[in-house]
């Protein structure tokens, strides 16, 4: 196998684990997304291509290794075989898609529940695309993934987390398992299933990192779960969060009426945030006071 050198055209597709003989060409792609060693693609009807290692490998023979480079249909039980999603999502070796009737599912490495679901056996991959473990009236809107844990964002603005909750991730406690006798050092608090985040206000929108995430409120505040090594959450304190409430990274006190929060994303070690600055226009029309031709708000988008 060769490493690639050169851009290439993503065109054909393989036939394996599937019931395609007649199109052996790749649908047109609306979406795609990356984890460590593979790829999520999107198609315009909905339905989902990969390609490289998905769900730890066991898709294609390790003596075929030139297959993870052609994309493939992402399978299904032949029930769900009707599916259609609207949003894919990559954690760091699991996947996470969003269908159109805003059910989640999730398929990939599970060793931190990571997937949000429980298997037979402890530590177990989720071999097939399943569907997420929530209340019966939870209809998922966005998701976001980190390397062991993911969030979901419902329609009622509230925030779900599962996985793995290191550094307390996850914004809401689980269990932690006693020390032994000889042990001079807290154990890490148990991964957990999808839970509702407590002590949040409604929420716009959703991102994470690795080992944070992001929160932005509707008043425009952007909050933020997760470990602060190397500075990556923005908040200027390198250190580990003593509670499971959120660290604000902007609100009032920072942007000063004269930004809002557009958007923000986290890497593994560092993060990003887009900001639009709001210009006020003065009234143009003269003999008016400024009660009487208020000026109008104007947003920009920082470059």
């Amino acid at each position: 196998m060769k490493d690639q050198s050169t851009f290439i055209q993503l065109q054909y597709i393989s036939s394996i684990g599937t019931d395609i003989q007649s199109q052996p060409e790749l649908p047109p792609i609306v979406d795609i997304q990356s984890g460590v060693n593979h790829f999520l693609m999107l198609d315009n009807d909905g339905k989902i291509w990969e390609m490289g290692i998905t769900s730890l490998g066991q898709r294609v023979s390790q003596r075929l290794q030139k297959n993870y480079l052609i994309p493939r249909r992402s399978p299904f039980l032949s029930s769900q075989s009707s599916l259609h999603f609207t949003h894919i999502c990559c954690g760091s070796y699991f996947n996470l898609a969003i269908s159109r009737t805003g059910n989640l599912y999730t398929w990939g490495q599970n060793n931190w529940l990571q997937c949000g679901i429980a298997t037979k056996n402890e530590g177990e991959g989720v071999d097939l695309p399943t569907k997420g473990e929530f209340a019966d009236d939870i209809k998922v809107k966005s998701v976001a993934a980190g390397e062991h844990f993911a969030i979901a964002l419902d329609q009622h603005g509230h925030v779900w987390s599962w996985g793995r909750n290191a550094s307390r991730t996850l914004g809401r406690e689980t269990e932690i398992p006693p020390r032994e006798l000889s042990q001079n050092f807290d154990n890490e608090a148990l991964p957990d299933l999808p839970q509702q985040v407590p002590n949040l206000p409604k929420i716009k929108s959703v991102c994470a990192g690795s080992s944070h995430w992001f929160a932005l409120t509707f008043s425009n505040r952007l909050l933020v779960y997760g470990i602060n090594t190397e500075f990556r959450t923005g908040i200027g304190e390198e250190t580990e969060p003593t509670t499971y409430d959120p660290t604000t990274v902007f609100d009032q006190r920072n942007l000063l009426e004269h930004f809002e929060v557009i958007a923000a994303v986290g890497g593994c070690q560092h993060s990003l945030f887009h900001l639009r600055r709001i210009i006020m226009e003065v009234g143009s029309k003269r003999g008016l006071s400024s009660s009487e031709n208020p000026g109008k708000k104007r947003k920009l988008e920082l470059s």
